[in-house]
């Protein structure tokens, strides 16, 4: 009898993520490794998912005695779903620092009232980080402020 565990769960995630993407991507012309076409990483990036959510059904399924999955954190995954969602809202009008404060500080609002110094420096190395290699370098259109 197979015992659901998390990395089962987490496997059979990568696996349908990585169908869904492949499935999109071959929409786009493939190219050449020479010449890359639209289409060429992301098929490649969702290969390489689909293969690590493989690895971790296989793995799992060789394990004689999985961890039962926990009870759903539902506070928790609704914390980072709302703190993704306020990035996106806030990226645009009030700028990365803004917008990664909204992310960390509602995604890390448990860990918050415990470690505040923590979750400071983590927006702080975060939002440098970000900045840094998007806005500097690639150069994509969003303001610090």
């Amino acid at each position: 009898m197979i015992v659901a565990s998390r990395q089962l769960y987490a496997g059979a995630i990568f696996l349908a993520i990585g169908a869904l993407a492949f499935a999109q991507a071959t929409q786009y012309r493939l190219g050449s490794a020479f010449h890359m076409g639209p289409g060429y990483f992301p098929i490649c990036l969702s290969i390489l998912l689909m293969m690590l959510g493989i690895a971790a059904i296989i793995q799992d399924l060789m394990i004689r005695r999985p961890k039962p999955l926990a009870a759903w954190e539902w506070r928790d995954l609704a914390l980072l779903v709302s703190g993704v969602v306020l990035f996106a809202l806030l990226i645009d009008r009030a700028g990365l620092l803004a917008a990664s404060a909204g992310l960390i500080v509602t995604s890390c609002a448990t860990r918050l009232l415990s470690r505040p110094i923590e979750v400071l420096i983590v927006w702080a190395v975060l939002t440098v980080f970000c900045g840094v290699i998007f806005i500097e370098i690639f150069g994509l259109p969003f303001q610090w402020l």
